[in-house]
């Protein structure tokens, strides 16, 4: 009988445990998890009116374009909803559908792997912790198993970065310089949902290059997603254009230039809406690249931004 109410106690104290740094870990107050920025986008894309420029993709948005400098040059509102490829481009295409109107233009900018595998991870499933209401995005199997069949991966990550932030809060009120510091968080995004912090830090480039390949049987499953998406803005008034992202030019030699070139060519017949450019347009000097193959310097952010809105001029000509 002893044992049974030890481990009674044990598990109400866990689920207490569990409560607690679920309070603090999803307060929008105190949390300044990186994923918490999706709050703060769809705040955006509720609140300001259309018609406006409204990015789709991973974090060669939100490390790669000054969207002040396109709503400047274009005169629209700009909304950056780029956060994380491992979102996955149906969750990002699905979580933004329900608050698109007539005069609005979509840009799809995905990176690379969008286009040839399913890289939805984890993520959106913590995505939900922050955002209940984004279960209704959910739309493809893995995204429910990761929450469901495995949902103790998204706890886990839940528990070890509540605890992080809770002894973070205890030891300085997170208005310090210790949260300034943080590249990957919620409190590095700037109102257009752009990060903006690593600008002043010194760059390590590139990296390694991450794989590319192409696999044509996947990437057509995946340009009828983005046609399917392109009717539903068509028949409401809303506008629907593709843009590559940012790529190194040191990993777009020998085969995996024939590789882009293939991707693009595939993009170029199937799709129903109009692409912006080509792969080729979009690469960069390694030396723009701060830290991975999709996040830009300072610099790199404003030669790609120059880019995607020379890009709009020409598509609005």
């Amino acid at each position: 009988m002893g044992s049974l109410v030890r481990d009674a106690l044990i598990f109400i104290g866990i689920q207490l445990a569990a409560a607690v740094l679920l309070t603090i870990y999803t307060s929008p107050s105190r949390n300044d998890f990186y994923l918490a920025a999706n709050l703060d986008k769809q705040r955006r894309l509720e609140e300001v009116s259309p018609p406006r420029i409204i990015l789709i993709g991973g974090s060669n948005l939100t490390f790669g374009v000054n969207s002040g400098l396109i709503q400047k040059y274009t005169g629209m509102s700009v909304v950056n909803m780029g956060l994380h490829a491992g979102l996955g481009l149906p969750f990002m295409l699905s979580e933004v559908k329900e608050q698109l109107r007539s005069g609005d233009i979509v840009v799809i900018s995905p990176e690379y792997a969008h286009l040839w595998r399913n890289v939805t991870s984890q993520v959106a499933p913590l995505v939900f912790l922050h955002r209940p209401q984004a279960v209704m995005d959910f739309t493809v199997w893995v995204e429910w198993q990761a929450l469901l069949d495995g949902g103790h991966v998204p706890i886990r990550s839940l528990l070890h970065a509540g605890f992080r932030q809770t002894v973070d809060y205890v030891k300085r009120h997170p208005s310090s310089s210790s949260m300034s510091a943080r590249l990957y968080a919620r409190s590095a995004f700037n109102e257009y949902g752009d990060v903006v912090r690593h600008w002043e830090r010194p760059a390590s480039g590139p990296g390694r290059p991450t794989a590319l390949l192409f696999q044509p049987e996947y990437e057509k499953k995946i340009i009828r997603t983005m046609n399917r998406f392109h009717e539903y803005c068509a028949e409401r008034g809303i506008t629907v254009l593709f843009s590559y992202p940012q790529y190194p030019e040191s990993h777009a030699l020998g085969e995996r230039r024939i590789i882009l070139k293939e991707l693009a060519d595939m993009l170029d017949e199937q799709l129903e809406f109009p692409v912006l450019n080509r792969p080729e347009g979009l690469l960069l000097p390694d030396e723009l690249f701060f830290n991975t193959t999709y996040h830009l310097t300072r610099e790199g952010t404003r030669k790609r931004t120059e880019i995607l809105v020379e890009s709009l001029r020409e598509y609005s000509r």
